[in-house]
């Protein structure tokens, strides 16, 4: 009984940190878009903010804030990814017969092993026909 309510927390938290990878990621994702993308359009607009002689204009800060932003997101995703991870390890050390409760199927006990938190996110929120697409077309 005890261990059920165990496996029911670690479900819980492990559906949290998927939902809070996932968001993160996202923004991340598009922080570093508006990066490059604001770079491209920064040599035109603003040449000296571009090779950073444009005594600080608000292009050139602009530029910075993104890049510190992405940085800071960055580092957010990493403390997603170990709270992914540590939720994943805490359900697997359950067992294979409990933990298969929570995969439904989803992740083999063998390729769990050797997955990283991108790769278990992408399996357990759908994303895993994209990864098995990529690797039937090198086959």
């Amino acid at each position: 009984m005890e261990e059920d309510k165990e496996l029911c927390r670690l479900s819980m938290k492990l559906g949290s940190a998927l939902n809070k990878y996932g968001f993160v990621n996202d923004y991340w994702i598009t922080l570093e878009n508006m990066s490059e993308n604001y770079d491209f359009i920064l040599e035109d607009i603003d040449p000296g903010a571009f090779t950073g002689w444009s005594d600080d204009k608000i292009t050139e800060k602009a530029s910075e804030m993104l890049r510190v932003t992405g940085e800071l997101f960055e580092k957010m995703l990493e403390d997603c990814e170990r709270d992914l991870l540590d939720a994943v390890a805490g359900i697997a050390a359950l067992g294979e017969e409990k933990a298969r409760l929570v995969w439904e199927d989803t992740v083999s006990w063998e390729e769990l092993v050797d997955m990283d938190a991108e790769e278990i996110y992408l399996r357990l929120t759908g994303g895993e026909e994209e990864m098995e697409g990529g690797e039937d077309e090198e086959e």
